[in-house]
C-alpha cells in the first residue's frame, strides 16, 4: 500500500458489545506509517488501547488517539486535520485488532 493510499482507507465502527474478551493485536502499515497496537477487551469494554510500534516521518504518535478510543468506547473519535493520517493509521491498526475478537 502506498504512502498516498491512507486517503483511501475505510474505518469501520465495531460493535464492542461483539467482542469477546482478550488481548488483540493489529497493525497498519502503508510504507511511511507503520502502527502496531495491542487492545484490551474485557466485559464489552475496551479497558486498554496500547501503541507497541509507531513509525512516521512525522515523528511522535499522537497519543490522545488511543485514549479517546478508550474513552468513547468507539473507533469514531474526532480526526484533528493536522494529524488526520496519524490518527486514520492508529484507528485502522486498533480495527484490525478487535475484529480478531468477533
Amino acid at each position: 500500500m502506498g504512502c498516498k493510499d491512507i486517503y483511501s482507507v475505510n474505518l469501520k465502527d465495531t460493535e464492542i458489545k461483539n467482542v469477546k474478551n482478550g488481548i488483540y493485536y493489529g497493525e497498519f502499515d502503508n510504507t511511511r506509517i507503520k502502527v502496531r497496537s495491542m487492545v484490551e477487551v474485557s466485559g464489552n469494554r475496551i479497558e486498554n488501547v496500547k501503541l507497541l510500534e509507531y513509525k512516521h516521518d512525522s515523528g511522535l504518535a499522537p497519543d490522545y488517539v488511543t485514549r479517546d478510543i478508550v474513552i468513547k468506547q468507539s473507533l469514531q473519535v474526532d480526526m484533528i486535520t493536522q494529524a488526520t493520517d496519524s490518527r486514520k493509521a492508529i484507528i485502522k491498526s486498533v480495527e484490525n485488532a478487535i475484529k480478531k475478537g468477533l
